[in-house]
């Protein structure tokens, strides 16, 4: 940190802002706010919300580490010295600034950021004024409109405005990405065509794959042409709400983004990680905000008190089931596990409708495990890892949420928190864990006698699919049908269903067929036949250009009396 305020006179002419060297402003950014020193913070779990906040209360002394040792691994700071070592005490002190200072320093964060080329996957927030800002790689942090500057909050679901108008999804993406207004015939409810339904639907000379060149910019030559990947898009258009608002889906597309981003380079899961390493550790940073997003929503918009779970509920209920777990070492393990709870979670009431099947037998091999720890959990700072291990703990098993009219489902996996565990001696006490989790929300969203009998009858016709082959298999477990027979037990699909496996294994090759899978396959799973369900997926490989090329696949070849177990065997 510096001692001389003069330091940063040289950074004058990269910012529109005239600071008195002698200010206070000065004095914050030179020497920090706190008393006890630059660069720390004593931290109030109970006030304190951000991501960052859950990182910092999780030290060992509660003393709070600097942002950039957190990300360190994430930031690509300027050459020059004097700009770097500039950048990085703004990085370390700006979620400290006081009320007056907050706005001037993100200014000159951006600035700084924007004129270096300088990635910050961080979250700023003023907790005291509610301001707030995600600096993501290639989009602006604080844009200006009519109204005052926005303030990129993901956080909670929705973008906030400095000045307090509203914002829609379209003027943030236009902002970002500087892209022309669309036009078109179709129109949402509000009369504004949705901004990424242009994109994806090939209504504007905008592509998906500009905004995909904005964000992870990558080679002429790795044009996998993105009309193969038509059903991803098709499903990404489905992540503005009808009325064109932001929502808790909004932030979603950034992580669908880098999703695509790989599936179109077509990489291994440990190949050529260089290319991907920034988007991996933004995947990694954006599941901080993801449960916490979806709570907000859920909370926020849930009328049936019936279908509402504590987090006390679930704990209750999981603990009194730990004598199965067998050896009294990983009770203990899983009781402090759960006993950390509320400092991830806080008493939310959460809508829940899950189930997990046999994890040995439906899900990735310890290996695979191993591959995604090394691509997705690499940052090396500690308290960083153990916050990923805990909030995965809980977060996978909330799949269906309903937001402004949609439906989100995000198929769960177990071993998105198995994969935080830095030793496989684990593996076995969090699995067994991530089956009590879902098991206890089960029984709890089960209560309700009016849900069983469609819910039955509708996972009786789609069990039966998986009878005659034992199993669905790791190419598209049980759980995910259950998922999407729920959402489709709400929605008869009249309302849009995402389906995406943000919370598991966002970057893996396993993840893209079981999308394929069911994108292929949906409407035949609750209208159709399991020979024309097989069908479906058989031909949407082999017709689809690239798909075999960049997933290393063998054709798709039907079989006599083939099923769908036998279609999605195939793919694999």
């Amino acid at each position: 940190m510096f001692c001389c305020p003069e330091l940063l006179e040289p950074l004058r002419h990269l910012v529109n802002l005239t600071v008195n060297p002698c200010s206070e402003i000065f004095h914050y950014v030179c020497h920090g706010w706190n008393e006890k020193g630059a660069n720390t913070l004593d931290v109030d779990a109970a006030k304190l919300t951000s991501p960052f906040a859950i990182m910092k209360s999780t030290t060992p002394n509660g003393a709070g580490r600097s942002l950039s040792a957190i990300f360190r691994s994430c930031i690509r700071l300027p050459t020059r010295p004097l700009e770097q070592e500039v950048l990085q005490a703004l990085i370390d002190i700006a979620p400290l600034a006081p009320p007056y200072g907050f706005k001037e320093i993100l200014n000159l964060i951006v600035a700084l950021s924007l004129k270096y080329n300088v990635f910050l996957p961080v979250t700023i927030k003023d907790l005291e004024n509610g301001y707030g800002l995600l600096i993501k790689p290639g989009i602006p942090a604080v844009m200006n409109f009519p109204g005052g500057n926005i303030a990129l909050e993901p956080l909670f679901g929705r973008f906030k405005v400095v000045s307090g108008l509203p914002v829609t999804m379209n003027e943030v993406l236009a902002t970002a990405y500087n892209l022309p207004k669309a036009s078109s015939s179709r129109t949402t409810t509000n009369g504004n065509l949705s901004l990424l339904e242009t994109l994806l639907r090939g209504d504007s000379p905008i592509t998906f794959r500009s905004i995909l060149t904005t964000v992870f910019p990558f080679p002429e030559e790795t044009t996998v042409v993105v009309k193969s990947f038509q059903a991803v898009m098709d499903t990404l258009s489905l992540l503005t709400a009808p009325n064109n608002q932001p929502t808790a889906m909004a932030f979603v597309f950034f992580d669908a983004a880098a999703v695509t981003y790989k599936l179109m380079y077509g990489l291994s899961v440990t190949s050529k990680m260089h290319l991907v390493d920034r988007c991996a550790q933004s995947i990694a940073h954006f599941r901080l905000l993801t449960f916490k997003a979806i709570t907000e929503a859920v909370v926020s918009k849930s009328k049936d008190e019936r279908v509402l779970a504590t987090v006390s509920d679930v704990k209750e209920t999981i603990i009194s089931r730990l004598s199965s777990l067998g050896e009294e070492r990983d009770r203990l393990l899983v009781s402090k596990l759960l006993g950390e709870l509320k400092t991830v979670l806080p008493s939310y009431a959460v809508k829940t409708i899950t189930r997990t099947p046999n994890i040995s037998e439906n899900f990735v091999t310890n290996q695979l495990i191993n591959e995604e720890v090394q691509l997705l959990y690499g940052l090396s700072h500690d308290t960083l890892h153990r916050t990923l291990l805990k909030i995965m703990v809980i977060a996978p098993y909330f799949p269906l949420v309903e937001v402004e009219g949609n439906y989100l489902v995000i198929t769960p996996a177990v071993y998105s928190f198995v994969a935080t565990t830095r030793s496989e001696a684990h593996f076995d006490v969090l699995a067994s864990m991530g089956a009590l989790v879902a098991d206890a929300l089960w029984q709890l969203v089960l209560k309700t006698d009016a849900w069983s009998a469609r819910v039955n009858a509708m996972l009786t016709k789609l069990k039966s699919c998986s009878a005659k082959g034992g199993g669905m298999g790791l190419a598209f477990p049980t759980l995910s049908l259950e998922t999407v027979a729920l959402a489709a037990r709400k929605s008869d699909w009249e309302k849009p269903v995402l389906v995406l496996d943000l919370l598991k294994s966002s970057l893996s090759q396993v993840f893209f067929m079981r999308f394929v899978y069911f994108t292929a396959c949906r409407r035949s799973i609750f209208h159709g036949t399991e020979e024309a369900h097989a069908k479906e997926v058989v031909a949407f490989v082999n017709g689809t250009p690239g798909f075999r090329e960049a997933f290393h696949c063998r054709d798709v070849v039907p079989q006599e009396n083939n099923t769908c177990i036998d279609g999605v065997k195939a793919l694999g």
